[in-house]
């Protein structure tokens, strides 16, 4: 259940935020989309004079990562060769279950007692459109 961000092409300024497989009327045009997602997916779409814009966006996988103790660091996703934080670590939870979109990810994370750089500990994987996976650190 994702809800989106509608903006006039060009602008930063939220026109609307609408839920995902609804209609809504909006003036002809160009305008961009954002879902709300992990990582977020954003689109320009052309409106036009009495017609329908379908958007497809990838179906979301899950990954359910299981971390030795409690720690820091966090998801990353590979956006054009380049690494994003999608998703942080407070150093308050074991296992995280989150809703990805498709695309290579990696976990870094180090344990709150461990005091230096060699103790962190990288792991990537892909996620599949539709898919599971289970991802575990030691």
């Amino acid at each position: 259940k994702y809800n989106y961000i509608i903006r006039s092409d060009g602008t930063d300024t939220t026109l609307h935020v609408q839920e995902i497989n609804s209609t809504e009327e909006y003036i002809v045009g160009d305008y961009e989309i954002e879902l709300l997602s992990i990582p977020r997916y954003k689109k320009k779409v052309h409106i036009g004079q009495d017609s329908t814009s379908i958007v497809k966006v990838p179906t979301p996988a899950v990954a359910n990562i299981q971390l030795p103790s409690k720690g820091f660091g966090g998801v990353y996703f590979l956006r054009r060769d380049n690494w994003e934080q999608v998703w942080h670590f407070r150093n308050d939870e074991r296992q995280y279950k989150l809703t990805l979109l498709p695309g290579t990810y990696k976990v870094v994370f180090r344990a709150t007692h461990a005091k230096e750089y060699i103790y962190t500990n990288e792991k990537e994987w892909d996620m599949l459109e539709g898919k599971s996976k289970f991802i575990k650190i030691y």
